[in-house]
């Protein structure tokens, strides 16, 4: 082997060797920091998630899709509210990335859950979860999440 494939292929081995050290280490995380309602009308609710995505790489990323669904506890049960998307957001490097995403849903599925609301000691379980597609680098991630918070009336 001349000198030349010789040190080729030990820098080859090298960056292999570092890219499978860091990999584990540079998942981004993904968590919904609150929830909270808007406005209401005679027709929609509108509400606001605040999405955080805490990006330890040292290169910035796209976030390419983000999907989530929305429930409501009632009766033990989880009942879906409403589900939605968003995407191409960038995200910083090194950094935390505040995503606000306006939500809004029909009032009839919003009647149930002030329904359960009034009805069940004026506090209900709302639930948020989903995924979000994240390239970052060379590397995509999908990121599970989730979130429960009781809102209280």
């Amino acid at each position: 082997m001349t000198r030349l494939a010789w040190h080729l292929l030990s820098v080859l081995a090298a960056v292999s060797l570092a890219s499978v050290a860091c990999s584990k280490e540079r998942i981004p995380k993904v968590q919904v920091q609150d929830v909270k309602l808007t406005s209401v009308s005679l027709t929609t609710t509108s509400l606001e998630f605040r999405i955080s995505i805490d990006n330890p790489n040292g290169v910035g990323g796209t976030l390419n899709k983000l999907t989530y669904e929305t429930y409501f506890s009632r009766s033990g049960k989880w009942d879906l509210l409403g589900k939605g998307e968003i995407g191409e957001t960038q995200i910083k490097a090194k950094d935390v990335t505040v995503v606000d995403i306006p939500y809004k849903l029909n009032n009839k599925e919003a009647i149930l859950a002030i329904w359960e609301l009034t009805r069940g000691g004026r506090q209900v379980d709302v639930k948020v979860s989903g995924s979000a597609e994240i390239k970052v680098g060379r590397g995509s991630f999908t990121v599970p999440f989730g979130f429960t918070k009781t809102v209280k009336q």
